[in-house]
């Protein structure tokens, strides 16, 4: 990951354990830019990615969903086939599911058989989901 961006961050600590969360509005896109090391011969330009939504949590636990996926996304490489932007909606609230952090999983694949490309999989760091602008201004 180069770059993950979102409208604020905020320092928590869980378990005695400080870290750093992104906070993103639910419905609202935010960027997440990756790119792979120059010596690889993969040209993002050939790879279709693929997006889910995990709690922020040990292992790829994903959300569950009944009909809409709990994320919509957006994969635009660049001219030269070494980074790819990604824009992400989450679409469902931290407060829904019991205050948990979420984490995206990126997973590069290949664009016919939809078969995961090995090693080309990043998750991001951990993502808190609000409704509205509003709650940030509290802060």
């Amino acid at each position: 990951i180069l770059k993950q961006t979102s409208p604020f961050e905020e320092r928590v600590t869980r378990n005695g354990i400080q870290r750093d969360i992104h906070v993103v509005i639910k419905n609202s896109p935010f960027v997440v830019q990756m790119g792979i090391a120059r010596n690889c011969e993969i040209d993002l330009n050939h790879i279709a990615f693929d997006c889910s939504l995990l709690y922020d949590t040990e292992g790829e636990k994903g959300v569950d969903f009944v009909k809409l996926k709990p994320i919509e996304y957006k994969c635009v490489p660049n001219e030269g086939g070494d980074q790819v932007s990604v824009e992400l909606r989450i679409k469902v609230l931290t407060s829904q599911h019991e205050d948990m952090f979420f984490k995206v999983k990126i997973q590069g694949q290949d664009p016919v058989t939809k078969q995961d490309v090995p090693n080309l999989k990043v998750i991001t760091a951990p993502i808190k989901v609000i409704s509205k602008p509003e709650q940030l201004k509290k802060r």
